[in-house]
């Protein structure tokens, strides 16, 4: 009987950079064409490192490990007002800091097209896509090299992936509540959920001066703001109140794989395009 060859199990760390890169290079290359081809080759620079993720967990071996729970609904919920109020506390701080240093903060503004149009391609496409690729892809792959520390690492590449000085604070922050969803639920699910009110919220404050002029778009505003504290308020009562997460046996990190990986050159990539 012939032998027969095993394909080559790519390691997880691999994996990230590899889609990483290859995110990088098609949204580069989306930045050099104008008009509706340049936002669909931005669409494919999601879209791609996806469909080779699932390439790679049917032909190397790997694995998803996220397993989705029957009380994920529960459990999450809670969580989604308290992660809507640090998103909007650490980009209002942010704001305000860069504009007393005489930075200009410059965030995702709807392009003026329509309210449905930007909610399509300011609500649905990003929740989608970037969760696809950062919850669906990275995260997976870095719970297979460490549950510890998946989580904060893929909010720091989440946050890096943004290229934007005033995107980073509040993109790590959402990060870490988006890849904790994902993971108490057991599903990427839960981060496109998230991502997607998150980023409706903003719009509709945006349209809301459009809509009734700029005083009394404001104090609706503060009024949305106002009930989402006391939701967070509650969400967090109701998750403290909870018997906590067993704990899981403490598997040594490899920090000596992640540092030789390929992912400390795209980290570093991504922070010189941040400040150019």
């Amino acid at each position: 009987m012939k032998n027969e060859q095993v394909p080559a199990r790519i390691s997880p760390l691999a994996a990230v950079s590899f889609l990483l890169f290859a995110q990088v290079f098609l949204s580069l290359l989306a930045g050099t064409v104008d008009g509706g081809v340049g936002r669909i080759l931005f669409m494919l620079s999601y879209l791609i490192p996806i469909v080779l993720f699932a390439f790679l967990v049917r032909r190397q071996g790997l694995v998803c490990a996220l397993t989705p729970t029957r009380v994920g609904f529960t459990r999450v919920l809670p969580l989604l007002p308290i992660f809507l109020t640090a998103v909007l506390l650490t980009s209002t701080a942010t704001a305000a800091i860069m504009n007393l240093l005489g930075a200009d903060a410059v965030g995702g503004m709807a392009e003026g097209g329509g309210f449905l149009p930007d909610l399509i391609t300011d609500c649905v496409f990003p929740a989608v896509l970037e969760e696809g690729l950062m919850r669906f892809a990275v995260l997976s792959l870095l719970l297979l090299w460490n549950e510890r520390h998946a989580i904060w690492i893929s909010a720091l590449l989440f946050a890096l992936l943004h290229a934007s000085i005033y995107q980073l604070p509040y993109a790590f922050v959402g990060g870490l509540f988006l890849s904790l969803a994902t993971v108490w639920g057991g599903s990427p699910v839960w981060a496109v959920l998230f991502h997607f009110v998150s980023n409706l919220l903003s719009l509709f404050m945006q349209y809301a001066v459009i809509w009734w002029g700029e005083k009394t778009g404001l104090g609706v505003s503060l009024a949305l703001s106002f009930v989402l504290f006391l939701l967070a308020a509650i969400g967090l009562l109701v998750l403290l109140k909870r018997d906590r997460t067993p704990k899981r046996e403490k598997i040594p990190t490899d920090w000596r794989s992640l540092l030789l990986s390929p992912l400390p050159l795209w980290a570093l990539m991504m922070l010189i395009l941040t400040v150019l």
